[in-house]
């Protein structure tokens, strides 16, 4: 049974040779993974933010491919602290696990928290450069005979909202600059409602 058609299948609650499967991993564990499977190590994230052929999905024989395009597709860019496309500043938080060191990309800096005029001011990047859709349609094309393609999208409106605002701030302009709160709202909606469509068009199975 191909994976797509067990997905399929599922889907339409027919029965299936076995559980559709798909899961998602982080950097460090894709690098344990890698070993494991003698693979060259490769800086892989979650979000798929670059193409790198998805070895582990299919090793691990998974159903589902997923390719990313959001502002979620800003988690794990580098190693180093960046500053993202939306204007978002990230650091790299290091954690214990029984297993070594892993790493969290959390929110160094919201770059519209302090200025009211220039988060009126805010415009979200455009979503219609094709060179965000590279990965999306290289996945349909290689892989959508025998997998499920999913387009991932997420934090696509309070998240990206808040990211940009700080959650504080956010809350609090709710209720003090409502006009403030449904520009962020429409820019980060706006944006990720123009990708869902153009990964709709690409031909991806589920958003």
């Amino acid at each position: 049974m191909k994976h797509r058609e067990r997905v399929i299948r599922a889907l339409n609650h027919e029965e299936t040779d076995r559980p559709p499967f798909q899961a998602t991993f982080t950097p460090e564990f894709a690098d344990r993974l890698r070993e494991v499977f003698h693979l060259p190590r490769q800086f892989s994230e979650p979000h798929h933010r670059d193409w790198y052929g998805y070895e582990l999905e299919k090793l691990t024989g998974q159903d589902l491919l997923q390719a990313s395009v959001g502002w979620s597709a800003n988690y794990y860019l580098k190693q180093e602290p960046y500053t993202d496309e939306w204007g978002v500043k990230w650091k790299i938080d290091p954690y214990e696990t029984p297993f070594g060191i892993g790493h969290y990309t959390n929110i160094a800096r919201n770059p519209l928290r302090d200025n009211d005029e220039l988060a009126m001011a805010y415009k979200a990047p455009d979503p219609h450069r094709p060179e965000l859709y590279k990965n999306v349609e290289r996945l349909v094309k290689e892989y959508g005979d025998e997998y499920y393609i999913i387009g991932r999208i997420h934090c696509t409106i309070f998240e990206s909202a808040w990211a940009l605002r700080g959650l504080d701030t956010l809350m609090t302009d709710f209720y003090i600059n409502p006009d403030l709160t449904n520009h962020l709202l429409d820019e980060t909606g706006g944006f990720h409602k123009e990708v869902a469509k153009k990964m709709a068009q690409i031909g991806v199975d589920m958003i």
